[in-house]
């Protein structure tokens, strides 16, 4: 009878040393190093995608402030007479030879340049002019507002249009799965968590950098996290799949204006919007710390590794393919 009692508490005992094991002392527990492979893995093949998100969405927390900051804003001398669409037509291709207008966009302000659509046949530009005058006040979109356009789509849908906006949800949702697994490898004891959130003063190198990538991640967690699935959010609200198509229409709105805001920083507060813009810079520097530590530590094993298999080798090739006459003197032995 007691036999039997104590067979059946043993998995209870068990789960209760286990349970207290990764609360006092998670480290030694094998399941971290699995999560440390998914991690190292993860980090490897996402470094150059969240140095690119990342960089590029620090830039585009000040979109609205750069895209109005860049745009051309002429001076134009209003006057009585202003030229009909036929007479901008006219002098605008007289402007531009070869062209022909395909389309004049007015501004709500009367007293703004004009936007004009033309084509060749082969290319289209868009051009401003004087809406009094007719004089060609050059391009309506400068290569800076080019380039900046082209970078909230490579950030946007990685330049490859829907594709590309379904790998960046792909690339979102392992980013979440990179900063859980980097949560489970640092999971201290209580008495440590005073020693993780800060970098501690150490006289090597090696051990700053793993301090100051540990400090930056659970520092930036919860951004990080907000960050993958608001991405994630994002991608599903502009997919032509309809994935919302279960939830309200208001209510799929508010969740992806929410995103939206919080993803890009869409404050009405400049300081805010620069501490953002701040923290939002914490991926590039775990990529950089991270790869850091994965090279310390590869060149670290990577030599006593290529030793241990010269010496295999050597000792092969001396043991096993010499023929016997080329055997070391040391080694004969007469027959008995």
């Amino acid at each position: 009878m007691d036999a039997k009692r104590v067979h059946s508490s043993t998995p209870e005992i068990l789960m209760r040393i286990r349970r207290k094991r990764w609360l006092t002392f998670p480290l030694s527990l094998p399941i971290r190093q699995v999560f440390l492979r998914i991690h190292i893995l993860l980090g490897l093949a996402l470094a150059a995608y969240i140095l690119l998100i990342s960089l590029s969405g620090c830039v585009l927390m000040f979109y609205p402030q750069l895209y109005e900051a860049l745009s051309p804003h002429p001076t134009i001398l209003p006057s009585s007479s202003r030229l009909d669409r036929t007479a901008l037509k006219i002098a605008a291709e007289q402007a531009q030879p070869g062209y022909e207008v395909s389309w004049i966009w007015e501004r709500k302000d009367p007293s703004e340049a004009v936007e004009v659509w033309m084509s060749n046949g082969v290319g289209q530009q868009q051009r401003l002019f004087d809406p009094f005058t007719g004089r060609d006040l050059g391009n309506a979109f400068p290569k800076s507002i080019l380039f900046l356009n082209w970078l909230k789509d490579l950030h946007t849908n990685l330049g490859f249009g829907t594709n590309g906006r379904l790998a960046n949800g792909l690339g979102a949702g392992l980013i979440t799965v990179l900063a859980i697994s980097g949560v489970l490898i640092w999971w201290q004891r209580t008495r440590a968590w005073t020693l993780q959130v800060k970098v501690q003063p150490r006289g090597r190198l090696k051990q700053g950098h793993r301090d100051l990538h540990r400090t930056i991640g659970l520092w930036t967690l919860p951004l990080v996290l907000m960050w993958g699935i608001t991405g994630i959010v994002l991608v599903m609200q502009t997919t032509p799949v309809p994935i919302f198509q279960g939830v309200a229409r208001s209510m799929a709105e508010g969740i992806a204006r929410a995103s939206y805001s919080l993803h890009f920083g869409r404050f009405t507060s400049a300081p805010l919007q620069i501490i953002w813009t701040i923290f939002a810079l914490a991926p590039s520097l775990l990529v950089v710390t991270g790869l850091l530590l994965w090279w310390n530590r590869s060149t670290r094993y990577w030599p006593s590794t290529i030793a241990i298999r010269l010496r295999a080798t050597q000792t092969t090739s001396q043991g096993r393919h010499l023929p016997p006459d080329s055997q070391p003197a040391s080694s004969f032995r007469p027959p008995s």
